[in-house]
C-alpha cells in the first residue's frame, strides 16, 4: 500500500504469532489495536478505500507461510480436489433476463468467458495455515475497520468461506463489478500476466457510454495496475469499480479469497456452489 506499511516493515524484526502463522506484526500491529501504529494503519487504509476503493497490505503474510500455503494448494489440486470453473457473465454480473433488453453493442450486452480453478474450503485440512489466517479475529477486525462496517462475520458456508484460486495459462477473470461491496484477496504466487486491473468508481460508465467498444477503450486508458507481490493482501470495494484479472500468459497465478459478511450465517446459493465449486447443494458432493 502506501508509505506507512512499507516503512513500518523495517522498524523491527517480523514476529511469529502462534495462531496467525507468520505475519509481519511489526508492520501490521493487529494484536495491539490501541496502539498509534494500528490506528495509523486503519486511518490510511480507510482513506485509500474512500479515495480509490483499493488498499494494499504489502508483505502481510511472510514468505515461509506463503510457501506453506502454496504447497498446500498445489498438493490439494494434485489430488484432484480443484474444480475448473468456466463462467459466462456480463459486466454487472446480471442475470440474462436483466440484460436482455440492452442494445447489442451496448456495454450491458457484452458477454465474457472467465475461467479459473478453485479449491474449496471443505477440502482444506483443519491444520491449514489458510484456515488459521481466515479464522483470526484480529484480521477480521482490521478488515471491518478499514471498510467502516458495523460488524463482520466469517462466512457460514463450508465450501466458500476461504479458498484457493489457480489461474493457469490462458485463464482470466474479465471485466465486471462485483455483487458484494467488498472483498479480501491474498496473493500467493504471481505469473506472467494475471494482473489485477481496476478503474475506481467506474460502474456508472456502463450506462453513460453507449457502446462496449468505447467503454473498453476508456477502461484501458484509465485502468490502474498495482504491482502485487506474494504475501500481499488487498482490500477492494469491487461493487463500484470495474476490474479484471488479465489473461495469464505464462506460469500459474495462485491467490486466496477470504469471504466475510456483515450479516451472520450467510451461505452461498445453489447456483454459485455448482458454478464455482462443482458442488451439488442437494447432495453436498461434486455435481
Amino acid at each position: 500500500m502506501a508509505s506507512f506499511c512499507r516503512a513500518a516493515a523495517h522498524l523491527r524484526a517480523p514476529v511469529r504469532f502462534r495462531r496467525l502463522g507468520t505475519v509481519d506484526l511489526g508492520a501490521y500491529p493487529i494484536r495491539d489495536p490501541g496502539s498509534t501504529g494500528y490506528q495509523a494503519l486503519v486511518s490510511q487504509c480507510k482513506g485509500l478505500i474512500a479515495s480509490s476503493g483499493y488498499c494494499q497490505l504489502d508483505g502481510f503474510v511472510l514468505p515461509e507461510t506463503v510457501r506453506a500455503m502454496c504447497a498446500e494448494a498445489r498438493q490439494l489440486r494434485s489430488r484432484g480436489l480443484g474444480f475448473t470453473s468456466t463462467n459466462v457473465h456480463n459486466l454487472l454480473l446480471e442475470a440474462e433476463e436483466e440484460s436482455s433488453s440492452a442494445a447489442p453493442a451496448s456495454p450491458r450486452a457484452q458477454v465474457f468467458h472467465s475461467s479459473k480453478t478453485l479449491v474449496a474450503m471443505s477440502h482444506l485440512p483443519e491444520s491449514s495455515p489458510l484456515r488459521e489466517l481466515y479464522a483470526d479475529d484480529a484480521l477480521r477486525e482490521l478488515v471491518r475497520e478499514c471498510f467502516g462496517l458495523p460488524r463482520l462475520s466469517c462466512s457460514a458456508d463450508p465450501h466458500g468461506g476461504v479458498y484457493y484460486n489457480f489461474f493457469d495459462e490462458g485463464d482470466a477473470l474479465w471485466w465486471h463489478c462485483d455483487r458484494s461491496h467488498f472483498s479480501v484477496n491474498l496473493i500467493l504466487q504471481t505469473a506472467e500476466g494475471g494482473d489485477f486491473e481496476f478503474i475506481p468508481e467506474s460502474r456508472h460508465l456502463a450506462d453513460e457510454i453507449g457502446t462496449w467498444a468505447d467503454l473498453e477503450k476508456d477502461l484501458q486508458r484509465r485502468k490502474r495496475v498495482p504491482k502485487l507481490n506474494s504475501g500481499s493482501i488487498y482490500l477492494f470495494a469491487g461493487n463500484a469499480s470495474f476490474h479484471r484479472v488479465s489473461p495469464v500468459t505464462s506460469g500459474t497465478r495462485i491467490n486466496a479469497i477470504l469471504t466475510y459478511n456483515v450479516e451472520e450465517n450467510q451461505r452461498l446459493n445453489a447456483y454459485t456452489l455448482k458454478q464455482f465449486f462443482g458442488i451439488d447443494q442437494d447432495t453436498g458432493g461434486n455435481a
